[in-house]
């Protein structure tokens, strides 16, 4: 599968109530991350978001990258802890649709604390030239780091 998504550094999580005060619904997950493998082109990552485990493994650079991400268990990502090249990412996410784009919002926590994020993704290339956050996110949205490497969450951990 193609991961085609942008990512915003927006400048606090006020966008929150925004999301809220226009019903839009959102669907909230703790979030913890850790990697064991980082090059410059691949990650595989393990993921526990509100008891649910996954392994992702993404390729590419840039705006469209491949992404291959399947379930996995507890066991599996307490073992993935072990053998973590990086500092464990903890986050709470939003998740939430606009006009049909599945977005959302990461706050994150510990040595990342302040840093919130917006993503949207898409399915072409496409849809991303078609797409403007709408006004009350943009409000917020502090700078784009859809290209920036340093803001991929494996740069992040």
């Amino acid at each position: 599968m193609i991961e085609i998504e942008r990512k915003f550094i927006l400048r606090d999580a006020a966008v929150i109530s925004e999301l809220k005060a226009r019903d839009i619904g959102t669907e909230q997950k703790e979030v913890t991350q850790i990697y064991v493998k980082i090059t410059p082109l691949e990650e595989i990552r393990f993921r526990e978001a509100s008891g649910v485990f996954t392994i992702t493994q993404k390729s590419g650079i840039g705006l469209a990258r491949e992404e291959n991400e399947s379930e996995t268990d507890a066991k599996s990502f307490k073992k993935a802890l072990k053998s973590a090249v990086a500092a464990p990412i903890k986050k709470t996410r939003f998740l939430f649709k606009l006009d049909g784009v599945a977005c959302n919002v990461d706050i994150f926590h510990g040595v990342l604390e302040g840093l919130v994020t917006f993503e949207a993704e898409f399915a072409s290339e496409r849809e991303v030239a078609e797409f403007n956050p709408p006004e009350f996110i943009a409000a917020h949205i502090a700078s784009e780091v859809t290209e920036d490497e340093r803001y991929k969450n494996k740069n992040l951990a």
